[in-house]
């Protein structure tokens, strides 16, 4: 199975998807730790993009901005166990 993974990584890198393949998976780790923190509905906290190390959220309203600044220590430090320190380094709340 490890062969299968490194074959698929080397492909997606030659064709330059590797970056786009990771940032979508962080993005859908983001989306699944959001949610079951704050059991919420994808329209209220939903993480969109991941550029340079900064993972783009976007909230309903800001008082989903303020509750999602006290957990983002945590998002960052979760995401950044699972795949590694350079994937993510802060996050950005968009209204």
């Amino acid at each position: 199975m490890k062969k299968l993974i490194n074959l698929i990584d080397k492909r997606l890198n030659q064709h330059k998807l590797g970056g786009a393949a990771r940032a979508a998976e962080v993005i859908h780790a983001a989306n699944q730790l959001l949610h079951a923190h704050f059991e919420v509905e994808n329209s209220d906290i939903s993480a969109t993009q991941l550029k340079k190390g900064v993972l783009l959220i976007q909230v309903s309203s800001a008082v989903w901005s303020q509750e999602l600044w006290g957990y983002q220590e945590s998002l960052v430090s979760e995401l950044q166990k699972r795949f590694g320190p350079r994937s993510i380094q802060s996050v950005r709340m968009l209204t």
